[in-house]
């Protein structure tokens, strides 16, 4: 399995735009008529309270700017398919567009919200249930990686899921997704057993091994668009406390910080426990320029010889602990706020 790790730049915060409210078309307003007809106050306009908060959570701007003409938040399965039957007809003559939202962590513009479309709102679809042999853990696609290992902190288990606690569990899984796991795992969604979609037609299946698998193997990494996925299981495995956090370093330690980092990543005796996320910033808390390395290792050890090359190094400070997986993922969560 190849080394899990990962190399970011960080730039500067673009100022947020909100976006003036836009004319729609007939096609447009009749689509939402219908769709506030059936389900009633599961669906908000502009300058309605749900449909605010919706946009307010996005976690970039980009995506938050967008206006959709309005914005339906299904509470089951069923809610999806019956939105599905009412704006299919205008998607195949081109009047209506639509997106879906699950945790609206995406940056880009237009990958989980739609101008002057339908924007679906999976967010209450926020289910975790664990089976009762401990194997698998269907979630619904609103849920948040903080949600499930908040639950599964508690059991003593894990999923190969999310680095970070606010990102969504559909954007991730169905793109692919890196996990902490992925040197022994593979991919996020390497790790799935059963899709819950919604198709096209309005009909509701389950994609798996033995049935529609060429649609699960699809669904399987690359976002594409083949239904709309209301809930999926996760292959769950036994996990306890690992150690994991972030050392930060001065700037000038950028040459040793590099060669450490080929040094572990072209390793041919590569530790699959161990993880890396290495950023340059500015810490304004400083003043000054700083590296800093996200260390995690999925067992209770702080001496992984995986990491001697950056522990070696001085370093500002640490806080490098043995913890639970979530508590990990809410620090890198701190480090990327909202609104970017």
């Amino acid at each position: 399995m190849r080394p899990m790790l990962a190399l970011f730049l960080f730039g500067l915060a673009l100022p947020r735009n909100c976006a003036g409210v836009r004319s729609l078309t007939s096609d447009q307003s009749d689509a939402c008529e219908k769709l506030a007809a059936q389900l009633g106050e599961k669906v908000s306009s502009i300058g309605q309270a749900g449909y605010n908060t919706s946009l307010e959570s996005y976690w970039s701007n980009q995506e938050e700017k967008l206006q959709p003409a309005c914005i339906v938040a299904p509470t089951s399965d069923e809610d999806v398919a019956q939105v599905i039957k009412i704006i299919a007809p205008h998607g195949r003559v081109g009047d209506i567009q639509f997106a879906v939202r699950g945790g609206g962590h995406t940056p880009f513009e237009g990958s989980a919200n739609i101008d002057k479309g339908v924007t679906i709102d999976l967010s209450n679809l926020d289910d975790v249930n664990v089976s009762n042999d401990r194997e698998t853990t269907t979630v619904g696609m609103g849920a948040k990686w903080g949600d499930i290992y908040q639950r599964l902190d508690e059991m003593g288990l894990a999923v190969a899921g999310g680095r970070v606690s606010s990102v969504g569990v559909g954007g991730l899984t169905l793109g692919g997704g890196l996990s902490f796991f992925s040197p022994r795992k593979g991919f996020v969604c390497d790790n799935v057993i059963d899709f819950e979609v919604v198709l096209a037609s309005g009909r509701i299946i389950h994609a798996n091994m033995r049935s529609h698998r060429a649609l699960w193997v699809a669904l399987r990494g690359g976002s594409n668009n083949f239904g709309v996925v209301t809930a999926m299981k996760l292959r769950t495995f036994e996990q306890g406390q690992i150690a994991g956090g972030y050392t930060y370093y001065d700037f000038s330690t950028t040459p040793q910080q590099l060669a450490a980092f080929s040094e572990f990543s072209s390793n041919p005796g590569y530790d699959e426990y161990a993880s890396l996320i290495q950023t340059f910033s500015y810490a304004q808390s400083l003043n000054t320029s700083v590296v800093g390395n996200g260390l995690v290792y999925t067992k209770p050890q702080l001496d992984s010889p995986a990491f001697e090359n950056f522990t070696s190094i001085p370093s500002l400070f640490s806080t490098l602990r043995i913890t639970s997986l979530k508590s990990v993922t809410d620090e890198l969560d701190d480090s990327s706020p909202p609104h970017f």
